[in-house]
């Protein structure tokens, strides 16, 4: 689970990196 998509932007959907 990735809460600061950063590292893991690969992993975590686009939403979870950009929330606005």
């Amino acid at each position: 689970m990735c809460t600061e998509c950063g590292a893991c932007a690969d992993v975590c959907p686009v939403e979870a990196i950009h929330p606005e």
